[in-house]
């Protein structure tokens, strides 16, 4: 693992999860999801750190959003 500033993902579905476990085979990772199961499964399979509060992001620099999009009407 590298010393450098963790990267924070928003989202473990489709595309946020496979997003993780690639860049958390290298990085440090931060992970937020809705699904409690999704952050356990993040932290056993690359050591993922689930993101609790604002605060756990003072030495992030780098946060990507998998998010879904909403529909409009």
């Amino acid at each position: 693992m590298s010393s450098a500033s963790p990267v924070a993902i928003y989202g473990l579905g489709n595309m946020g999860y496979p997003l993780a476990a690639r860049v958390g085979s290298k990085l440090r990772i931060q992970v937020s999801d809705l699904d409690a199961a999704a952050l356990a499964r993040a932290h056993a399979e690359f050591n993922a750190t689930a993101i609790q509060s604002p605060e756990d992001l003072i030495t992030t620099q780098v946060v990507v959003l998998c998010l879904p999009s909403p529909t409009f009407r």
